[in-house]
């Protein structure tokens, strides 16, 4: 068994905590030598579906404790993040829109979704309510 902790420089999929769900990482690759992976990202449902939900996303994703959300980084054509999350309850894929450099999140806890932005360099904490903060895109999910 790994020591290492998941970063977005190492990570692997996520299994929702009750395990009906799973978001898998495909075709990752490092952004430029050194930096964060980016790679396509898939949600597998209960009934056998595989939905892609990004094709530039980066990790790790993070499930809140009922396995109803889970938060993901997305990459932007400008190699900025900003903050995806996916509501199996609601059926939809929620993109925010403000940027980050690098995101590490920490937790997605009721309401919020905190972490770090640019862990390694300049580390700046974030708290995010998401029935606050501005939205980019929502998008429907099928299954």
């Amino acid at each position: 068994m790994s020591e290492h902790q998941d970063s977005p420089w190492y990570f692997g999929n996520a299994q929702a905590p009750m395990g009906e769900f799973v978001i898998e990482y495909d075709y990752l690759s490092e952004i430029a030598m050194g930096s964060p992976l980016a790679g396509v990202c898939f949600l597998h449902t209960p009934n056998g579906a595989r939905l892609q939900l990004h094709d530039f996303a980066a990790g790790p994703a993070i499930w809140n404790a009922s396995g109803t959300r889970v938060a993901f980084p997305g990459w932007t054509p400008y190699r900025q993040q900003q903050l995806c999350l996916v509501d199996i309850m609601a059926k939809t894929l929620t993109v925010f829109t403000k940027i980050f450099r690098v995101l590490e999140i920490k937790e997605c806890k009721g309401d919020h979704i905190i972490g770090v932005d640019s862990p390694i360099f300049q580390p700046i904490d974030f708290s995010i309510n998401i029935h606050e903060e501005d939205k980019q895109s929502i998008t429907p999910l099928v299954f």
